[in-house]
């Protein structure tokens, strides 16, 4: 080995001056005998020599000749060894002889003079057919790597070489056989034959890929025949899997998608609809589907949706990708569906469309949304809805649901046709409109008004041009009407089964603030209904919408002041309200707020009448700044919400907390009297912290923090703060430790003053230590454990005594706690260690230290040990599942709360206490 490095700088350091031939008596006197070396060390330093002196040094005459010699004479290992090498360093020799010799190895290997078939396999041992599969992997990978090689590294004479070595190569390869070696039932390792599979079909895309890119008009001759040769070596054996295919496929549907001919090339890959490619369907119909979408040869998108029974996902994401290129209404043309097959069963003739059709609807509406190709309103019109009506006849005639379903599959195409502006919009438009107020007051079909108004709420965002919008603008006079009767009856629909107690009114969670899985389908409608009205009032015309605006207001005002129980009307009418409050101007939404004022003051109506109310008006703040911003408004705005305290229902909470988060974003810290408002909400804020929804914490969390950002100033902002934590109640002051804990989490790293009141707040907390609630001792203990991660080790120092003493003073809550106590120590004993803190631990607990010490230090010597083992830490089974301890031991408590057992106790029965 040191001969060969030797040999390699002696060669590469010599000037030009030095004669080639005395360099050629060197290599052949020390590098070249080395090259077949039985020592594998020794063999690979001369290969990598000989490989730097061909890269950097004219010498590939010379290896040219040696590698010549070496293929024609050398055993199966040393032209492999020959071949491997060649995979960086042919491109800098003679191409031409090598590239010739490469060739007649490939074509012996592959095609015997001899015999060929099963007469050539059953002539060979298992070894020497092993040993030829090698060779022929070895000959494609080298064609590979040069294939593969960057035109931007090679110099033009180089690329040259390759460019016309490739088309030889794509010649012999498509001259070959490789069904002889590749395909039968040999005993050869399966995972050798997939490998020669993958190479042999790389290899041709990688040089037809060449080819066509230097010679176009050869590559387009030999692409059909390519295709055909590539898509039978992805077609797999008995007992092989569909890796060949998985590889392939993808790199050929790359390749089409830049190629013409779609006609030629379609029958060389259609075979891939035969069942012996089922398995492959996955990766093997996305190229025929790239064809597709330029031929679109209907004879094969119906054999295409013919084998959707027997694999659905890949089938559909094949025809879905052909829809996505040629549109909705192009590929609904492609489909007969009096021509699908269906299994002979009873009732077919009661179906326009059968079951085994029923999927392209899907289908059809998911990728024709995404569709460059929009279908014309005509084509929705006559043809989608006159096939719907039909449907609707055999469903009336026969009673049966499947008809029925129909209907509103083909309905839901309306969201596809609304998802951009349909060119003939303005003219068809208007005629459809009866139609679509027809369909929603149809009660057979209440999904129908999901899909309309998604629809609508579509149209009227994508909607841009000045006509169009015209036409909507007078199509929102019939429809706004339309939905607002419909949404009072979906309201009634939806609140009449069953009746909710007070309790469950209470606790009641806003309808947008769930996810559709929880709501009601007639929420749902609901919920799309209010939606569509909003989007369409952004249209309407502007005197309209105020006269609508108005009437609505005036029901409002006659259903909250009635003597009789209106409250379902009342909501339905501030569903309206909210929807309509967006599109209003100033007057209107002054308007609204002077009739939702005594419904967020009053709490003689239903809890969900007063949080919706709550509703409108964070709407009212969200969506009109300028109605907010006035002083004379956010004064009054304010003094209405802390009015209303009193009145407050406990489920209206969450939009109350919201409504004045907006608010006290837009306080000045300058204005005194903004500043006095702080102190007379915080108790507020603070007790609702500790509310049972989680969304209402939330938002409680959130209106602390904006109205320390108002206050700016963080000193008097804790004071008023910490001034409840000599509250009466163990409530009030738990929530107290809760917000300090919250304010040093978010502002303890970044402002410097907060950071230096952490020890004087820490030292101020740590005296409810000894208080006998559990829910303030729970709260003290999150504060310590934020406080310890965001203090200097200086700062925390002085107060060890009282934290670490203060940890276990309360024993119930101490075992109640025990996991957060443990995560604390732990930090503390990476700080300070186990000495410091041990005199600050009570005599009974120094067993709970002591234990965790032992744990530490095992730890760290099996993790050592394991170390120098050269193994990774692992995790024994028996730990796994009898430690109390988390696998990483990362804060979880030593003892459990429910059996008292720790991971060293729990083997022996003994309890540590």
């Amino acid at each position: 080995r040191a001969s060969c490095r030797t040999t390699t700088q002696l060669v590469l350091s010599v000037g030009k001056s030095v004669q080639e031939k005395a360099i050629r008596q060197l290599l052949k006197g020390t590098i070249i005998p080395l090259w077949d070396d039985r020592r594998p060390k020794v063999r690979k330093a001369a290969q990598e020599g000989a490989c730097e002196i061909v890269l950097n040094r004219s010498c590939g005459s010379l290896f040219t000749d040696f590698c010549l010699i070496e293929m024609d004479s050398g055993t199966t290992a040393t032209v492999l060894h020959t071949l491997q090498w060649l995979q960086s360093t042919i491109l800098h020799m003679n191409i031409e002889k090598l590239g010739g010799k490469i060739m007649e190895l490939l074509l012996t290997t592959l095609e015997p003079p001899s015999k060929t078939g099963s007469d050539f396999i059953a002539n060979f041992t298992n070894r020497q057919l092993q040993d030829r599969i090698l060779l022929i992997n070895g000959v494609l990978s080298l064609l590979v790597a040069i294939m593969e090689e960057q035109d931007m590294e090679l110099d033009k004479k180089k690329q040259l070489q390759r460019d016309t070595f490739a088309a030889r190569v794509l010649a012999t390869l498509l001259q070959g056989k490789p069904s002889v070696i590749f395909f039968g039932n040999h005993s050869v390792d399966v995972s050798l034959l997939e490998s020669g599979k993958g190479l042999y079909g790389k290899a041709l895309l990688l040089t037809c890929q060449c080819v066509m890119n230097s010679e176009p008009t050869v590559a387009k001759k030999l692409l059909p025949l390519t295709v055909q040769r590539v898509v039978q070596l992805a077609k797999p054996e008995e007992g092989e899997s569909i890796a060949v295919a998985e590889a392939l496929m993808p790199e050929l549907t790359k390749m089409l998608k830049h190629t013409d001919g779609a006609d030629d090339l379609l029958n060389g890959i259609e075979t891939v609809l035969q069942h012996s490619y089922r398995a492959t369907w996955s990766v093997s119909l996305l190229p025929l589907a790239t064809l597709l979408r330029r031929n679109q040869n209907i004879d094969v998108i119906r054999k295409l949706i013919q084998i959707h029974s027997f694999d659905t996902k890949p089938v559909e994401e094949a025809i879905g990708s052909i829809i996505q290129e040629v549109g909705l209404e192009r590929f609904w043309d492609f489909i007969s569906w009096e021509d699908c097959p269906e299994p002979n069963r009873k009732g077919k003739q009661n179906e326009i469309i059968s079951t085994n059709e029923a999927w392209l609807l899907p289908v059809l509406k998911s990728f024709g949304s995404l569709s460059a190709v929009r279908p014309r309103m005509h084509f929705f019109q006559n043809t989608v809805l006159g096939l719907a009506r039909e449907c609707d006849k055999l469903a009336a005639v026969h009673k049966n649901k499947i008809n029925k379903a129909r209907v509103v599959d083909l309905w839901s195409l309306f969201e596809c046709l609304c998802s951009g502006v349909p060119n003939d919009f303005s003219q068809l438009f208007p005629e459809l409109v009866p139609t679509l107020l027809q369909a929603m007051g149809d009660k057979r079909y209440p999904k129908l008004v999901t899909i309309i108004c998604g629809g609508l709420q579509s149209l009227a965002e994508s909607i841009n041009d000045e006509s169009d919008r015209q036409v909507l603008s007078q199509a929102s006079k019939r429809l706004l009407p339309a939905l607002f009767k419909l949404l009072e009856m979906l309201q009634e629909n939806s609140t009449t089964p069953p009746k909710k107690s007070v309790q469950e009114e209470e606790m009641d969670i806003d309808d947008k603030d769930m996810p559709e899985t929880v709501l009601s389908a007639a929420d749902q409608r609901v919920a799309v209904v209010i939606s569509a009205v909003s989007k369409l009032a952004f249209v309407a015309p502007s005197s309209y919408l105020e006269n609508l605006l108005k009437k609505v207001l005036q029901r409002l005002l006659v259903a909250s002041q009635s003597t009789e129980d209106e409250s379902d009307k009342t909501f339905a009418l501030l569903n309206l309200c909210q929807a309509l409050a967006p599109a209003t101007d100033e007057t209107g939404v002054e308007l609204i707020y002077r009739t939702i004022k005594p419904l967020i003051r009053s709490d003689e109506q239903p809890p969900r009448v007063q949080k919706r109310a709550y509703k409108v008006l964070l709407c009212i703040c969200q969506s009109h700044t300028e109605f907010c911003t006035n002083l004379s408004r956010l004064s009054e705005l304010t003094d209405l919400l802390v009015d209303g305290l009193v009145t407050c229902q406990v489920s209206a909470r969450h939009m109350r907390l919201k409504c004045m988060a907006v608010i006290v974003k837009k306080f000045q810290s300058t204005d005194t009297h903004q500043m006095d408002i702080i102190p007379k909400i915080l108790g507020e804020v603070l007790l609702c912290l500790k509310d049972s929804n989680g969304k209402t914490r939330e938002a409680a969390y959130q209106l602390l923090i904006s109205m320390a950002n108002a206050m700016n100033c963080m000193e008097s902002y804790l004071k008023i703060v910490a001034a409840a934590l000599g509250a009466l109640t163990p409530h009030m002051r738990s929530a107290a430790v809760l917000a300090m804990s919250r304010l040093v989490f978010e502002y303890a790293r970044e402002d410097m003053a907060f950071q230096n009141m952490l020890p004087s707040m820490l030292q101020t907390v740590l005296v409810l230590f000894d208080e006998t609630s559990r829910e303030v001792i729970k709260s003290v203990i999150g504060f310590v454990r934020v406080s310890v991660a965001a203090m200097t080790e200086e700062q925390l120092e002085p107060l060890l005594p009282d934290v670490v003493g203060g940890l276990f003073k309360y024993h119930k809550a101490k075992d109640r706690f025990r996991a957060k106590i443990k995560i604390i120590l732990k930090k503390l004993v990476r700080v300070y260690g186990y000495e410091k803190l041990m005199p600050f631990v009570p005599d009974s607990d120094t067993r709970l230290l002591t234990h965790m010490r032992k744990l530490s230090e095992r730890a760290a010597r099996r993790k050592q040990a394991e170390r120098q083992d050269g193994k990774s830490e692992i995790v024994r089974f028996d730990e796994m599942m009898e430690s109390d301890e988390e696998d990483s031991d990362d804060g979880r408590t030593l003892m459990t709360g429910a059996t008292r057992f720790t991971e060293l106790t729990g083997r022996t029965g003994k309890s540590v206490r």
